[in-house]
């Protein structure tokens, strides 16, 4: 007896496994599994210990400069990269006949309740943001003399 093998929409492929878990997690998460759809992630990042502070290293490739953006509000910090969808199907002066991208959006907040929130300083290198991040210096009550008149 013959069975009709499900295909998918997108492609002329065979029923897969993963095509499955990915709608299971779709359904059960609200975000695919498997998929190339890229929903707002964490990044990879390292934190190293200074004498004076700290330095963050975060794993942004293919990001440039402009699309992160890092903010300070309050005790957090946040750093978000971005960007944009980018498909082609026509030739170019490149030769190039198709290009793919996709949008991605990444994300992550710190507690910086122990930093110089107004000396941070940034530097974009080959895919890794690095972030200097100073201690802050800690202020000693003054001491005010009162004359007993």
């Amino acid at each position: 007896m013959f069975k009709i093998i499900p295909m998918s929409h997108s492609s002329n492929s065979f029923w897969s496994p993963f095509s499955e878990m990915d709608n299971l997690a779709r359904v059960f998460f609200n975000e695919p599994f498997f998929s190339e759809e890229v929903k707002t992630r964490r990044f990879k990042t390292d934190i190293i210990k200074t004498e004076d502070g700290f330095i963050l290293e975060a794993e942004l490739p293919g990001f440039s400069k402009e699309d992160i953006k890092v903010s300070v509000e309050g005790d957090i910090l946040t750093v978000k990269a971005e960007k944009a969808v980018e498909n082609t199907e026509e030739e170019n002066k490149d030769g190039y006949i198709r290009t793919e991208r996709t949008r991605g959006s990444y994300e992550r907040s710190f507690d910086i309740s122990d930093i110089d929130a107004e000396n941070i300083s940034a530097k974009h290198e080959n895919g890794i943001l690095t972030l200097t991040l100073k201690k802050k210096v800690p202020v000693s009550p003054e001491v005010k003399q009162i004359t007993i008149g």
